[in-house]
């Protein structure tokens, strides 16, 4: 009898143990629910993805020339979207954007890019550059 005791008492332990962890695990599951996305088509994913980068280049002041899907790769679950863009903007305004891009909730991040005067005497710079999105399906 008394052996039974202590096993459910163990049990009874362990099972208290699990229960505090459980609300630290709530915590961490809800620090990272943020970059989690419900699935979607690819067609709709890469819209979407398109539209935020239009939305930050429009909060920054760069001058968006072109956007254009560059490609899509899997890794596990999750999935990643490449787009090719072209600008123009003066560097103030393109540091702003690239800060824009790199602090976003989302998991956007700058892949390469390439910056270039617009003429010998102008603020103004043209930027080509590969943007790339991690989709995380929940």
């Amino acid at each position: 009898m008394d052996e039974k005791i202590k096993l459910q008492e163990e049990t009874i332990k362990r099972n208290l143990t699990i229960l505090s962890q459980k609300d630290s695990l709530a915590d961490e599951i809800n620090k990272f629910a943020s970059y989690l996305s419900k699935s979607e088509s690819e067609e709709k994913e890469v819209t979407t993805f398109s539209q935020e980068i239009e939305n930050l280049a429009k909060e920054s002041s760069v001058y968006l020339i072109g956007i254009r899907p560059a490609g899509k790769t899997e890794e596990g679950i999750s999935r990643k979207y490449s787009l090719e863009l072209d600008f123009e903007a003066k560097i103030e305004q393109l540091f702003e954007f690239f800060y824009a891009i790199e602090s976003s909730n989302k998991l956007i991040k700058i892949e390469i890019y390439h910056i270039t005067p617009k003429s010998a005497e102008s603020s103004i710079t043209t930027c080509s550059m590969r943007v790339s999105k991690v989709i995380i399906p929940e």
